[in-house]
């Protein structure tokens, strides 16, 4: 069991995003930090979530001044902003994100960016909480979504839910599995299902109305 705070390095598994820097220029000045939008050579799309967990970038190469305060520092935490199209509209710039910069990196303002450097996403810990896995067999419906974890196929899933705790319980008493052209295993197991079903549904736990043979 993965427990009440199992931390995640990596969610998705996903190479991170590496984008190659077009401009930088300063958007806010406060007491504690510097605004700075990064704009990326538009051949495709930031690709950035503003998240938590996967919404950081590190800069690397960015030359100059700016260079020597920001590269390898952070990582930094990316806002999404906007821009105007053809027509006025306010709309999400695809093309540019923007982070807050520490006022403990420079003291006063950063310098004007001159060329070169790209962002590396970076990944945050995230704290993930599970059920164990005798409370997942007994009401296996995640409270926030609503669904069967890793069963998607409505009704069948919770068909497969019942069979699975079935299949267990055969190889705890037999030692291996039931093969499905052993009949008696078929037979076997399948009284498993009816019995587990059965005291489920008298426990008001997790149960399906009728299993399928």
């Amino acid at each position: 069991d993965f427990g009440k705070r199992f931390l995640v390095a990596d969610k998705t598994g996903e190479e991170p995003i590496v984008r190659i820097i077009d401009s930088i220029h300063s958007s806010k000045t406060t007491s504690t930090y510097e605004e700075l939008v990064i704009r990326i050579i538009p051949d495709k799309p930031h690709g950035l979530l503003e998240d938590k967990h996967e919404g950081w970038i590190k800069f690397q190469e960015v030359e100059g001044e700016l260079g020597k305060i920001l590269n390898n520092k952070g990582p930094f935490a990316i806002k999404h902003t906007t821009r105007m199209n053809e027509i006025g509209e306010t709309v999400f710039d695809c093309h540019a994100v923007c982070v807050c910069i520490p006022k403990n990196l420079a003291k006063n303002k950063l310098p004007k960016y001159v060329s070169g450097g790209r962002i590396l996403q970076c990944k945050n810990l995230e704290v993930m909480s599970f059920k164990s896995l005798e409370t997942s067999i007994e009401q296996p419906i995640h409270e926030e979504a609503g669904f069967l974890w890793s069963l998607n196929m409505t009704g069948r899933s919770n068909q497969l839910h019942v069979a699975l705790q079935a299949i267990w319980m055969y190889e705890s008493v037999h030692g291996k599995m039931p093969t499905a052209n052993d009949e008696r295993a078929v037979e076997e197991t399948l009284k498993y299902a009816i019995e587990i079903n059965k005291a489920a549904t008298e426990d008001k736990k997790f149960c399906v109305e009728e299993l399928d043979d």
